[in-house]
């Protein structure tokens, strides 16, 4: 099943829309403390975030046009 592109970068702003104050503090201050605990207190927005790369690439992609 293929996701809309447009449903993809809604989900990806949203999700960064999610983290932007944990985005914040660990720009200023970075400690993996703090990013252990953004990604334990917003875990579908990590996982939206970490995904994205996987799930932008194999959008483009067709099974059906034979290219991998």
């Amino acid at each position: 099943m293929r996701i809309p592109a447009a449903l993809f970068w809604v989900l990806l702003v949203l999700a960064l829309f999610e983290l932007r104050s944990e985005i914040v503090l660990l720009s200023q201050n970075f400690t993996w403390t703090g990013l252990f605990y953004a990604a334990g207190h917003h875990k579908l927005a990590s996982i939206i975030v970490l995904l994205s790369p996987w799930w932008f690439l194999s959008a483009g992609r067709s099974t059906r046009s034979g290219r991998f």
